[in-house]
């Protein structure tokens, strides 16, 4: 009976919740305190990108690198659906972070083109 007091906002959250937990789990820094993004085999769509990139915007905010550059030794996307137009919101988002990114994996996705890098 608890699941029908439960509303769709509710159960919406509760998603939200697992899946920003999933991305944080996913989120490593090696012993250089370099970050590594390993979000291989997710399923994201772009739709799922624009998410996640909008998560991630707020969470490298807390990451309190300061004045030391950022850097992405690796940034695993590969195995999922994404289209240019998911790549190209990716790359934004790093962009936007001021996170240089090292080694970018994109294969086995719905890419066509890369006219909108």
């Amino acid at each position: 009976w608890r699941d029908e007091l439960m509303s769709e906002a509710d159960i919406a959250h509760g998603e939200r919740g697992w899946r920003e937990a999933t991305w944080a789990a996913r989120l490593n820094f090696d012993k250089d305190k370099q970050l590594k993004v390993a979000m291989n085999g997710l399923n994201m769509t772009d739709e799922g990108i624009k998410e996640w990139s909008t998560w991630f915007l707020q969470y490298s905010a807390t990451l309190g690198h300061g004045h030391t550059a950022l850097r992405a030794t690796l940034v695993d996307f590969a195995e999922n659906q994404l289209t240019s137009a998911g790549a190209a919101t990716l790359l934004k988002t790093f962009s936007t972070c001021g996170i240089s990114v090292y080694v970018l994996k994109l294969h086995h996705n719905l890419i066509k083109e890369a006219g909108c890098f």
